[in-house]
């Protein structure tokens, strides 16, 4: 017989409370996962057969308890484990919050940025004779922007003060600063009695040929250290040190090319090209017919050109054929003369 505890309760009792308290904890657990409760009850009644065997049956204490214990405890774990794996429905889950500096460490992941170039044209309709002062006033506002600003690549003036005047100016422009710089330009124009005929805006992204080439760069440059290293540490013939030293100039050629690529590229980037074009075209209801008059002047004075180019030509030829002709003509006249002479007879005395 066990000896009865201090306060009167049976210990194998109060051990198969905390059993089935359990029991329903591990059925309610088991339920969430889609087991049905019956794997923790069954566990812990062959828990309490195993323990008071004179009440139910008698038992065999070999290996056969000890494998349906430790079966009983690997379902247990298995059951806790998918409850806490899996949340009802409706249940409010904490997040676990970022450790210090989480959220800037999440904000400074690089971000590339698009590489573009862009190309601004603008076409200015201009009387004639103001052509000229507009491209003074249109370099003036890019000389105002500095070196760095704005800087003029070309320019170019044709036929001033006529019905086809025209003129043309291309601008290297600060990328922020370009679209202001395009609202100065028509500005400029409007003062001078001018209208913007056309404008447009080309873009060309060279993203990835600059990422491309900057690899390219680090792998050239990572082989040209690898290959001084073995020219400073390597002793050999003679022919093969020259031939690593013709490979390590091949590759510093091929990263000054990679290099001045670059360079170029990102300038483009940096500084937008601006394209302006001068036309003659005056206001009024004869303004359209103003081009066309003076196609048909040029055409005349092409023509009448080329008719003095042709005389020029043909009119000393014609001179020296018509003397021939002429001097071939006079010296038949006097044969016919001196042959009639000698043919008649004097007359009689």
């Amino acid at each position: 017989m066990a000896a009865a505890s201090p306060a009167g309760i049976d210990p194998s009792a109060s051990a198969m409370t905390r059993r089935s308290m359990m029991a329903r904890r591990l059925g309610r657990v088991s339920k969430r996962a889609g087991m049905g409760g019956k794997i923790g009850a069954g566990c812990v009644k062959s828990e309490y057969l195993h323990r008071r065997p004179s009440r139910y049956a008698v038992r065999s204490r070999g290996g056969g308890d000890d494998m349906r214990r430790g079966f009983c405890t690997a379902a247990m774990t298995v059951l806790l484990l998918g409850g806490c794996s899996k949340a009802p429905e409706g249940t409010t889950v904490a997040k676990e919050a970022l450790p210090p500096g989480g959220a800037a460490a999440a904000s400074a992941i690089k971000v590339s940025v698009p590489q573009i170039a862009y190309t601004f044209g603008y076409s200015y309709r201009v009387p004639s004779g103001e052509i000229a002062a507009l491209q003074d006033r249109h370099i003036a506002l890019c000389d105002r922007l500095g070196p760095a600003g704005c800087r003029v690549i070309g320019m170019q003036r044709e036929s001033d003060d006529t019905a086809s005047a025209s003129g043309s100016l291309t601008l290297a422009v600060s990328a922020p600063a370009a679209r202001a710089f395009g609202r100065a330009l028509t500005a400029a124009a409007a003062r001078s009695g001018g209208s913007e005929a056309d404008s447009s805006i080309a873009a060309e992204d060279l993203s990835k040929q600059i990422v491309d080439t900057e690899a390219r760069l680090r792998a050239r440059q990572a082989l040209a250290d690898r290959l001084m290293e073995l020219l400073r540490t390597r002793t050999g013939p003679v022919a093969d040190l020259v031939a690593a030293e013709r490979s390590v100039a091949a590759v510093q050629e091929e990263i000054d090319a990679a290099r001045s690529w670059l360079a170029e590229a990102r300038g483009r980037v940096a500084m937008s090209t601006v394209e302006v074009r001068y036309v003659a075209g005056d206001g009024g209801v004869f303004g359209p017919l103003r081009p066309t008059l003076a196609t048909m002047g040029s055409f005349f004075g092409q023509s009448l050109a080329l008719l003095l180019q042709l005389a020029v030509v043909v009119v000393p030829w014609a001179v020296l054929a018509g003397a021939i002709a002429y001097g071939v003509r006079r010296l038949r006249r006097r044969r016919r003369i001196s042959d009639d002479a000698r043919i008649t007879p004097p007359p009689p005395a």
